[in-house]
C-alpha cells in the first residue's frame, strides 16, 4: 500500500538525516540543502529496484491528505531526487563531459551486474522453489498410495467382518 511505501521512504530520509546531523559539530539538524545532495548520492549508490515505477505507484495512490506536512515534503525530496538522476548531465554538474560519460559508463555496468546477480539468484530461488514443490508431489503421492493401502486393508477387513457376521 501507498503508506508503507511512503514509511520506507520516509525512514530512509531520517536516516540520512540522522547521519548527517551526527557529522555536525553544533548537533542540528541538517537542512534541505545538506539533504537532497545525500538523498541523491543514497539513491544512486543503492539503485533500488523498480525505483521508477515505485515512484509511479505514490504519486498516483497516496492520498492527497497524506501528503501534508512531513510525508509530503520527504515525497517531493525523494521525487526531485530521482528527477535529477534522470536528468543530470555533464554541465549541470561542471565536470569535464568524458569524465561524465565514464561515470556514467561505469555506473551502468554496475547496475548491468547487479541486475545480473539478482537474476542469477532469482533462478536459483525458482530452482529451489520447484524442488520443494515435486518434493511436496512426491510426499503427496507417497501419502495418497498410503490412504488407498489403507482404504483396500478397511475393504478387505470389512469384507472378512461381513463373511464372519454372516457365517454365524
Amino acid at each position: 500500500c501507498p503508506q508503507d511505501k511512503l514509511q520506507c521512504v520516509k525512514l530512509c530520509t531520517m536516516k540520512i538525516a540522522q547521519l548527517l546531523k551526527e557529522c555536525r559539530t553544533d548537533g542540528t539538524l541538517p537542512g534541505a540543502d545538506e539533504l537532497l545532495p545525500m538523498m541523491i548520492y543514497a539513491i544512486k549508490c543503492t539503485n533500488p529496484l523498480h525505483l521508477h515505477s515505485n515512484l509511479k505507484f505514490l504519486q498516483r495512490y497516496t492520498r492527497p491528505s497524506l501528503l501534508i506536512a512531513e510525508a509530503g515534503y520527504l515525497l517531493t525530496n525523494f521525487v526531485s531526487a530521482v528527477f535529477f538522476l534522470d536528468n543530470v548531465d555533464a554541465q549541470a554538474l561542471t565536470i569535464e563531459p568524458e569524465e561524465f560519460d565514464r561515470a556514467i559508463l561505469q555506473s551502468k555496468m554496475k547496475a548491468k551486474a547487479d541486475n545480473e546477480r539478482n537474476a542469477r539468484e532469482q533462478i536459483e530461488n525458482l530452482k529451489k522453489a520447484k524442488q520443494l514443490s515435486q518434493h511436496a508431489k512426491v510426499n503427496r503421492a507417497d501419502h495418497e498410495q498410503s490412504l488407498v493401502a489403507v482404504e483396500e486393508d478397511i475393504d478387505a477387513m470389512m469384507v472378512e467382518y461381513k463373511k464372519n457376521c454372516s457365517s454365524e
